[in-house]
């Protein structure tokens, strides 16, 4: 009764039928945007499925490897998936959060997830203007160190370095839109614009590890937020006495909605331009 109304564990539990069931399932863990699953029995695995659930792409590096792009929802459906196993006594390790540099050979695979994301509200043509969600310089996401964002596998956009003498600086929305989801440690959050756009905003590489700390979330998800508004305060200086990274991302995970990404010119407050597709 409850998953009927409840889209995140509709989707959770079709995603365990493709998947072969409860007890196919040897471990689940989750990044950004991905369900990243081990199997016992790949024979099992239906990815027809698994697609039921309208996630945006599959991706199988191994037999016994299974991974379900399912956008910036990814940390609710795991959550759900969690508990349906969890419930059935069914023996899986459920690891959780996972950070995205041990996607591992997923990269390299990356092109092989096909897209079936459902795309409803999305205006094709339309330009996206995205700002800088920090003071900073914009940069390509290809040169950035964490290679499953320089792969571009997590999806298209930028990457900003915030200035380095900031000892606490407020990473702010790049859009105006609807809060979806701060993730738990508050090193990542996602928007959807009124055009229907899915945007990522990842804080430093590799920061889940972190667990949360230096990172103070200012805005509940759920709520509409400005361009410019700030979502999360991030304690800079302890950050990088700890050799943190905190090169942002500003990534779109859902591919399929991206045409093209221009960078802006200048010094003003535009990072880019995203093209709907």
């Amino acid at each position: 009764a409850a998953a009927s109304s409840n889209p995140n564990a509709q989707t959770a539990q079709q995603i365990v039928r493709g998947l072969g069931g409860k007890d196919n399932i040897d471990s689940i863990d989750y990044c950004s945007t991905r369900l990243r699953t081990r199997i016992n029995d790949p024979e099992l695995v239906t990815e027809s499925e698994i697609r039921k659930a309208s996630v945006s792409g599959l991706v199988r590096p191994s037999k016994q490897t299974v991974q379900v792009i399912v956008g910036p929802k990814v940390q609710f459906v795991y959550d759900e998936v969690a508990r349906i196993l969890a419930q059935s006594g069914a023996d899986v390790e459920l690891i959780g959060e996972r950070p995205e540099s041990e996607l591992g050979s997923d990269i390299g695979a990356a092109g092989a997830a096909a897209g079936t994301a459902t795309l409803a509200g999305t205006t094709a043509g339309v330009v996206v203007e995205l700002s800088k969600p920090t003071v900073g310089s914009v940069t390509a996401l290809e040169i950035v160190s964490d290679e499953a964002f320089a792969s571009k596998s997590i999806g298209d956009g930028f990457a900003l370095v915030p200035v380095e003498t900031a000892a606490v600086f407020d990473i702010c929305a790049p859009a105006s839109g609807q809060l979806d989801m701060v993730f738990k440690t508050n090193h990542a959050f996602s928007i959807t614009t009124a055009t229907g756009l899915e945007v990522l905003v990842h804080i430093g590489f590799d920061t889940v590890k972190l667990k949360g700390e230096g990172f103070t979330r200012l805005v509940e998800a759920g709520q509409p937020v400005e361009a410019g508004q700030p979502i999360i305060r991030v304690d800079a200086k302890t950050l990088r006495a700890k050799g943190v990274d905190l090169t942002t991302a500003v990534v779109m995970p859902t591919k399929e909605q991206v045409e093209s990404v221009q960078f802006a010119q200048g010094f003003g407050t535009i990072a880019a331009k995203v093209t709907m597709a």
